[in-house]
Parts: C-alpha cells; structure tokens; sequence
C-alpha cells in the first residue's frame, strides 16, 4: 500500500472522521471504500451508456423473432 496525501475541507474531513468512528475503523479504510464505490459506479454508469448508445444505433423495434414458431419441436 502506499502513502498519500489528500486535501479536504473542514466538513468532509469531520464527516470522515465520524463515518470511521461509526464503522470501528480509520479514516484511510473509509476513502478507500468510498473510492472503490465511486469507481464501481463510474463503471457501471459507463456500461449503461455503452448500452444506451447501441439502442441509439440499433433501436428496440419490439418485433421480437417468434421464437417458438422457428422452433422444431418433434
């Protein structure tokens, strides 16, 4: 792990502060979760635009295959 060193105001280093006491740990625990939910969030909003775009090009017409009609049922 390495050492770094960040900047914060009054009031979200208080929020920290007290996040950490409340969870039983320490204030670097707390940034670390709080920035692998912001990464997860990044790249989850990431795929959903990914999505969005591929509908943009390739709309959903709802005139889904009969799938049951194309089907060989013996």
């Amino acid at each position: 792990m390495a050492t770094i060193q960040v900047v914060l105001d009054d009031q979200l280093l208080k929020t920290a502060n007290r996040e950490a006491k409340q969870a039983k740990t320490n204030r670097s625990a707390v940034i670390r979760q709080a920035m692998r939910e912001h990464f997860e969030r990044q790249k989850f909003r990431a795929k959903v635009e990914q999505d969005r775009r591929g509908y943009l090009r390739m709309p959903d017409t709802g005139m889904d295959p009969d799938w049951e009609a194309e089907a060989v049922w013996e």
